[in-house]
């Protein structure tokens, strides 16, 4: 007669035990799912500017919930990326997008040029960085007289007339990168801009004319 509440707890602790299992077969399951969900995709691996050829190490693979897979992403097993050049800059740590690639031709475009320049404190922006659109700005020339205007070439080009008034030039920061320690400039940065304008900002880079705004692209960046 004694052993019927013996009998009920075994029952009880059998119980528990198969539902215990149960659980575990549940989470193992739901986990199964989640990783089977997810998709590898490649990221930028450090900081990488516009223009710049795409390598293998390059990048790294990561892993994200499989509603990215939509979004244009390059997979991880993907390897038509490599030996392209990017179309925009990317931090580390950054998603490849197709969008970002641009095709395996000469950077820049045919109607852009890059044109480096030399600069000293208080010319570019602290906050400007590889791909921040900026306004390239020629300040008049010592002495210029202020009712000289550009004078258009016959590739639609505006040169600078001699002792011309300053004016704004589209650009975007393709690279910054520190000067050589013999040089008096601290800062050497290199600006992509319209072809035409290339002459222009080249020059005044090198007569020290030239004075650099952090904008958006509608307020005068490229």
């Amino acid at each position: 007669m004694r052993l019927g509440p013996v009998r009920r707890r075994r029952w009880r602790w059998i119980s528990a035990g198969v539902l215990l299992v149960a659980l575990g077969a549940g989470a193992n399951v739901a986990i199964g799912l989640s990783q089977q969900e997810q998709v590898a995709v490649l990221a930028a691996d450090r900081d990488l500017s516009a223009g710049h050829v795409l390598a293998e190490e390059d990048v790294r693979v990561v892993r994200l919930d499989g509603a990215a897979a939509g979004l244009g992403l390059v997979e991880a097993r993907s390897h038509q990326a490599f030996g392209k050049r990017l179309a925009v800059p990317l931090t580390d740590g950054t998603p490849l997008n197709r969008s970002a690639l641009g095709a395996k031709e000469q950077y820049p475009p045919q109607d852009q040029a890059i044109v480096s320049a030399a600069v000293g404190p208080g010319v570019l922006p602290g906050s400007a960085e590889e791909g921040s659109p900026v306004a390239a700005i020629i300040t008049p020339a010592s002495g210029a007289p202020g009712d000289q205007a550009p004078q258009e070439t016959d590739d639609g080009a505006a040169q600078e007339a001699p002792g011309a008034q300053g004016r704004s030039v589209p650009a975007r920061i393709h690279r910054v990168q520190q000067a050589d320690a013999a040089s008096s400039a601290t800062t050497v940065v290199e600006l992509v801009v319209q072809a035409p304008d290339a002459q222009a900002v080249a020059r005044a880079a090198g007569e020290e004319r030239l004075r650099l705004a952090l904008v958006s692209r509608t307020e005068g960046g490229l």
